[in-house]
């Protein structure tokens, strides 16, 4: 299991996010990997949270 990416850097992203800036534009702002961009998108939409919640396997 990876780490968590620091709380203004996943803030970032967010905001990226919501202003609709694509995916590959994002990795590369933030200098982080498309699939976290993906992973953290999807997460975002499922849950509501960048990261699922402990209890979800």
């Amino acid at each position: 299991m990876g780490r968590r990416l620091l709380d203004e850097v996943v803030h970032r992203i967010r905001i990226y996010i919501k202003a609709g800036e694509a995916v590959l534009a994002i990795a590369e702002a933030v200098k982080v990997g498309k699939k976290t961009i993906y992973k953290i998108r999807l997460n975002l939409n499922i849950w509501g949270e960048p990261y699922a919640s402990p209890t979800v396997v």
